[in-house]
């Protein structure tokens, strides 16, 4: 009996997407399942390193299509040929993962994506360490492929958070009217940025155990690009960079916000969203996120010193404020940025006059300064 041999293509009702994995995969398989024959398997691997990550990328919709066409079997006569088409899907996929297994030397059962995964760990664990720079480069390069998905979030996560950071610094003075418009985006971008780059890192450092790409490419991501990226390890240099400039245009925006408060890394995102959420036109309800009430209390306190005068409408009231000295005050009066608090609360009442007695309380401090009138008001230093 002649064997039938079927194309997706021939398959009239089937989605093109669907033809093309199903056309794809066999070959894909019967390509590793090659490669994992037996002497030096991971050097022959570790040359189809991409092939391994678009083979488990697409592996979830390969299934997928298959369920598809199985339920479409289940309902309608449509002759040998498509059985056919799945059977011979089936025996390449099913000959992979034995081999696979064998060679990791793990039980049968696992899924495909699984054991894709371990045998790229596997391949690049037999890369020797890079002995200099052209070395490391040279790794860099197989271990960050363009069609790397890590790599591919980071690249255009960053390339959101290349004009804001190109911008330069917002100056103090701006930075109480009303945020920039593309603020939320930016912070939403960098935070996925920086999500993916800590992923990254940690890939590179398992896949190079010496440790030596991941630290050309994290010192060459210090300086910028020059030109269009030409592979995947200028890529994430680029992406480093970006989101390292974009990081620090963001810490001086908040720290603008709560001067002459140290404003923490942990703090940051929460004091700007708060500001964000204000509109720059009134006091920022208290700020969210892994911030106590004092520390809290403290950074609202410092945004309301450190704007212009008339700066929030309406005005928080004197037992409003008063109210923020007393809980800020609970950290205690080592603190050093409740002690850089009052200093500036002090200086400004001393430049309208005002002579606080040397142990006054913050608190009193506060209600002091409450008291002159906007447009006598001082900003302090």
């Amino acid at each position: 009996m002649q064997q039938l041999v079927v194309g997706a293509g021939d398959i009239p009702w089937l989605e093109p997407e669907d033809g093309q994995l199903l056309d794809l995969a066999p070959l894909r398989y019967t390509a590793l399942c090659a490669a994992l024959s037996p002497l030096s398997w991971q050097v022959r691997l570790a040359s189809l390193g991409e092939l391994l990550r678009e083979v488990a990328r697409d592996e979830p919709r390969t299934r997928a299509a298959c369920v598809r066409v199985v339920s479409r079997l289940e309902i309608e006569e449509v002759g040998p040929a498509v059985p056919a088409l799945l059977a011979r899907v089936d025996r390449a996929r099913a000959q992979l993962e034995r081999r696979a297994a064998r060679r990791l030397g793990r039980a049968a059962g696992l899924p495909l994506e699984v054991l894709l995964e371990e045998l790229e760990q596997a391949a690049m664990a037999a890369a020797p360490a890079p002995l200099d720079e052209l070395e490391a480069w040279r790794l860099a390069r197989r271990l960050l492929p363009r069609s790397l998905p890590l790599l591919e979030v980071a690249s255009s996560a960053s390339a959101r958070l290349a004009a804001f950071a190109a911008r330069g610094p917002l100056t103090p003075a701006l930075a109480f009217l009303p945020p920039p418009a593309e603020l939320p985006g930016v912070l939403d971008a960098h935070q996925l940025a920086s999500e993916s780059l800590e992923a990254l890192r940690a890939r590179l450092l398992r896949l190079d155990l010496s440790g030596r790409v991941e630290s050309l490419l994290w010192s060459t991501g210090r300086t910028p690009p020059r030109g269009a990226p030409r592979n995947g390890a200028e890529q994430l240099c680029a992406a480093i960079f970006w989101s390292g400039l974009c990081g620090s245009r963001l810490a001086d925006l908040g720290a603008s916000l709560v001067a002459p408060v140290h404003l923490r890394p942990e703090e940051l995102r929460p004091v700007l969203e708060a500001w964000i959420a204000a509109q720059g036109s009134r006091l920022p309800e208290p700020v969210a996120g892994a911030i106590t009430p004092e520390r809290g209390a403290l950074l609202r306190l410092a945004m309301w010193l450190h704007a212009p005068p008339d700066a929030f409408h309406p005005a928080p009231s004197g037992d409003a404020l008063r109210a923020l000295a007393e809980t800020a005050a609970l950290s205690g009066e080592a603190d050093p940025d409740v002690h850089l608090l009052s200093c500036s609360v002090r200086a400004a009442l001393m430049k309208t006059g005002w002579s606080p007695r040397p142990d006054a309380s913050l608190a009193q401090l506060v209600q002091s300064l409450g008291r002159v009138q906007p447009p006598q008001r001082v900003h302090p230093d």
